[in-house]
C-alpha cells in the first residue's frame, strides 16, 4: 500500500494509535493519538512513552514491566484530564515494537481555569521581585501553571576558549532564541549565571515537557562559532507542573524544579551557579 495513503486512513480514524520502539520512544503516531496530547504528531516522534508522549498517567506504573511482551490494558486520566481506554501489545509475535491504541472513555474530569486570587498574587510578586516590574496580562492567571527550569550547557568551554566574552555571547545567542521561540504568554527571565526560568501560563505537565522539547532543540541548532563545535550550547531542563495546594509558593515550587535539576547533574555540571537556589 502507498505509505501516503496508509497515513490518510490511520488519519481518518478516531482510535489513536502509536508505534512504540525498545527505548520506550514513539516512531509513529496519528492525528487522534495526538490529538489526546494537544500536540502536533511531529512533536510526538521521539517523545518517550512515559514521558511528553503518554497519553495517560497511569502507563508510568507499567514501565518496569514493559519489555516482558504480554498485551496491557489501561484506563486512566489523560494529560488533559479526560479518561481514556488504553490497549498495549506487541505489533507482532517477538516483536520489540509496541502498539498503542488509546480512545477517550468520557468526558473531562480536570477543566482549564483561573489561579485563585492569593495564588495569583503571589505569582504576580513573584514576577515583579525577578524581572523588576509588574506583569499585567491577563493570561498570566491561567491556570495550569508551569515551571521550566533551563541550564545552558558550554559555558566552562567558552569561558576556557575564549574568555568571558565568549560566554556571553553563547547567553545572548541562548536569550535571542528563547525569546523568539517563546509563545506569547510564556515569562523567561535569567535565573542565574547559564539558568534562566521560563513561567508557562494556561501549560499542563505535557505540554511543558513539549515546549522543553522544542527549546533544546532550536539551542541545539545554535553555531556560535562553526570552526570551534566547542562553543555549540545545549540546554538541560526541569519541567513541573505547579500544583498550589501542594507546592507551596511559587517560588518554592521554582526552587524544587531547579533542585530538581542542580542534584540529576551535580556529579557532570561543574559551571552552573548553584548560588541561585537561594535568590
Amino acid at each position: 500500500m502507498d505509505p501516503n495513503l496508509l497515513r490518510a486512513a490511520l488519519d481518518a480514524l478516531d482510535v489513536g494509535i502509536a508505534l512504540v520502539g525498545p527505548d520506550h520512544r514513539i516512531r509513529h503516531c496519528n492525528s487522534a493519538y495526538a490529538d489526546l496530547l494537544a500536540a502536533p504528531p511531529e512533536f510526538l516522534l521521539g517523545a518517550s512513552l512515559f514521558g511528553a508522549g503518554s497519553p495517560c498517567k497511569r502507563l508510568a506504573d507499567y514501565e518496569a514491566e514493559w519489555d516482558r511482551g504480554e498485551t496491557l490494558s489501561v484506563t486512566g486520566e489523560s494529560q488533559d484530564g479526560a479518561v481514556v481506554d488504553i490497549l498495549v501489545r506487541p505489533l507482532a509475535p517477538g516483536s520489540d515494537v509496541r502498539l498503542i491504541l488509546a480512545r477517550r472513555a468520557g468526558g473531562r474530569s480536570i477543566q482549564s481555569g483561573t489561579l485563585p486570587a492569593d495564588v495569583l498574587a503571589d505569582l504576580r510578586s513573584f514576577i515583579g521581585d525577578l524581572t523588576g516590574h509588574a506583569a499585567a496580562d491577563a493570561t498570566l492567571a491561567r491556570a495550569p501553571l508551569s515551571i521550566l527550569v533551563l541550564a545552558v550547557d558550554g559555558l566552562e568551554n567558552a569561558r576556557r576558549t575564549g574568555g568571558n566574552a565568549a560566554a556571553e555571547e553563547v547567553i545572548r545567542q541562548v536569550t535571542q532564541v528563547l525569546v523568539l521561540e517563546k509563545r506569547k504568554q510564556d515569562i523567561i527571565s535569567r535565573y542565574g549565571d547559564g539558568l534562566f526560568l521560563v513561567l508557562a501560563p494556561d501549560t499542563p505537565g505535557h505540554q511543558a515537557a513539549l515546549l522543553a522539547e522544542r527549546l533544546r532543540d532550536r539551542v541545539d541548532a545554535v553555531e556560535i562559532d562553526p570552526a570551534d563545535d566547542s562553543l555549540r550550547p545545549h540546554l538541560r531542563v526541569s519541567t513541573a507542573e505547579y500544583r498550589p495546594h501542594l507546592d507551596g509558593s511559587v517560588r518554592e515550587a521554582v526552587d524544587r524544579a531547579a533542585s530538581a535539576l542542580w542534584t540529576a547533574t551535580a556529579s557532570r555540571e561543574p559551571d552552573v551557579d548553584t548560588t541561585a537556589k537561594d535568590r
